[in-house]
């Protein structure tokens, strides 16, 4: 008899064990379903999203669609169909009619998209929202990771630099509620130049969602490095903006402690680089009233960068330190931005990006207020 229960009590134990695991199983493979991005996975139901223009040509937003087909075919048909059809009359195709997608490859977590030669013509506005539009709607598609775009079967290419594939970290789009809020803007941004004494103007195109903060935006493109290739980077990739924010006409960016790292080829002296951002940050925020930058590394002022700089203080703009370069205006005439006198061009050049982040600002009020409000 006590064999007997003993057997039984080891049966029951081993029961018990298996339970567990198979319930543990369960649990791990339902992770593991989890979507890989929550705002625009597919859900459970399987509809999708669709991402179309504004009638105005400056703004993504988005549609729910179900597919019929189940198949991986048969739902990538279904998507691009729809791509190039939006149902409401105020939704454009970011697709333009003149553009034809020649094919579509499915390799190993990623997808080929070959476009037709009209897609050179296009608009560096209408390329970016067709290739942020056409990837958020493709990346949706199990098992794939990425979206490479061709043209004519030659590999995409932008300024002389070849485009890598799309994914779903490549453009500056947060999640959140603010989906219809995107804007394709120009921003100042301030690099070094070969000598490390001085900073270097270099305006860049960025699609970005609205509700990002515009200090932080700035501050981690001049982290990013720049793309001009005559131009240094000031920090290393690696650094990490903690927090941004704006009180009392003053900045406060605080970075990780990588920030004191000297990147690889590069000869800034200190004042260069933390001049980068402060140029920059009362450039792009200067209708904010922005008139200066503090510097936090890790949550403390009280502290020398990389040695040499005492950041318990204001950093004003400095015009001095900018070189004088040249650039194309609107009308493709070359003109210089003097070394004494750089703020008059650059305002010049800010004002569609004033425009826009006094909007920003306004538009994030107005979300604070309702979030706060439920």
């Amino acid at each position: 008899m006590e064999h007997s229960s003993f057997k039984d009590r080891r049966q029951g134990l081993f029961s018990a064990a298996f339970a567990l695991f198979a319930v543990t199983l369960v649990l791990w493979g339902c992770q593991r379903a989890q979507p890989k991005h929550e705002d625009d996975s597919v859900p459970v139901h399987g509809t999708y999203k669709i991402f179309y223009k504004s009638r105005a040509g400056t703004e993504l937003v988005r549609e729910s669609y179900t597919p019929e087909h189940e198949d991986f075919e048969g739902i990538l048909r279904e998507l691009l169909s729809a791509f190039r059809k939006p149902l409401k009359s105020d939704e454009v195709s970011v697709l333009p009619a003149e553009v034809k997608i020649n094919s579509t490859t499915i390799g190993i977590s990623e997808l080929d998209v070959d476009f037709s030669s009209e897609y050179l013509s296009l608009t560096s506005v209408d390329e970016v929202l067709l290739r942020a539009g056409l990837s958020r709607t493709l990346l949706q598609m199990p098992g794939v990771d990425m979206i490479r775009f061709t043209v004519d079967s030659q590999p995409l290419s932008k300024n002389g630099e070849l485009i890598g594939p799309m994914t779903a970290d490549t453009f500056i789009i947060p999640y959140g509620n603010a989906i219809n809020s995107y804007r394709y803007i120009e921003i100042p941004l301030y690099f070094s130049n070969e000598t490390g004494d001085k900073v270097v103007l270099e305006m860049r195109n960025i699609y970005y969602s609205t509700n990002l903060i515009t200090e932080r935006l700035v501050a981690e493109q001049i982290i990013d490095g720049p793309q001009n290739g005559n131009l240094q980077p000031v920090v290393d990739e690696s650094v990490l903006v903690r927090s941004a924010t704006i009180k009392n006409g003053i900045c406060t960016i605080d970075f990780s402690a990588s920030v004191n790292n000297v990147p690889a080829g590069s000869n800034a002296a200190p004042e260069t680089v933390l001049y980068a951002f402060v140029n920059a940050i009362c450039d792009a925020c200067r209708d904010q009233g922005v008139t200066g930058v503090r510097f936090q590394i890790e949550g403390d002022s009280e502290v020398r960068f990389r040695s040499q700089v005492n950041l318990n203080q204001v950093f004003s703009r400095n015009g001095d330190l900018i070189e004088a370069i040249s650039v194309e205006n609107e009308g493709n005439a070359v003109i210089d931005i003097e070394a004494e006198l750089p703020e008059e061009e650059v305002q010049r050049r800010l004002e569609p990006v004033s425009e826009a982040v006094s909007e920003n600002r306004s538009e994030n009020s107005i979300e604070s207020g309702s979030e706060s409000g439920n």
